[in-house]
């Protein structure tokens, strides 16, 4: 597999670590230090650039971002994945993006459909919907 097909395959999420500011058309990024913002290392977003940050959600492929780039904006495909490379390891270099896996957004989407059911539940009233038995009661075999 290629470089860029890595790249493109892989799901990413923006660091929870990073503060954002759209300042014109370019998106601004400061990280977060331990007691506030690490000033000295503000970075700026601009052309497409703050488009892909805002779909790095941690639910998109990077074939998906591309996908979107190329509706959103008059760009080859080939050349919207170069430079969805380029700035993914860039972001990845400087820990403002990191790749999700996939266990971890499929239990994240499990956790949501759960937490929906219990509130139907609570809302229609029937008790059951959202719980599960403990192990013990459950019998094993």
């Amino acid at each position: 597999m290629s470089r860029q097909r890595r790249w493109l395959a892989r799901v990413f999420a923006r660091s929870e670590r990073v503060v954002t500011r759209k300042i014109g058309s370019e998106l601004v990024l400061v990280p977060l230090a331990d007691h506030g913002a690490d000033l000295d290392s503000i970075f700026n977003l601009q052309g497409v650039a703050p488009c892909i940050w805002d779909l790095l959600d941690g639910k998109r492929s990077g074939e998906a971002i591309v996908d979107a780039i190329v509706e959103q904006y008059d760009v080859a495909r080939s050349r919207a994945a170069a430079d969805y490379v380029e700035l993914l390891e860039t972001l990845d270099d400087l820990g403002f993006a990191a790749v999700q896996k996939a266990g971890r957004a499929r239990r994240a989407a499990r956790a949501r459909n759960g937490r929906r059911a219990a509130a139907r539940a609570r809302r229609t009233g029937s008790g059951r919907a959202g719980r599960r038995r403990p192990l013990a009661a459950r019998g094993r075999r």
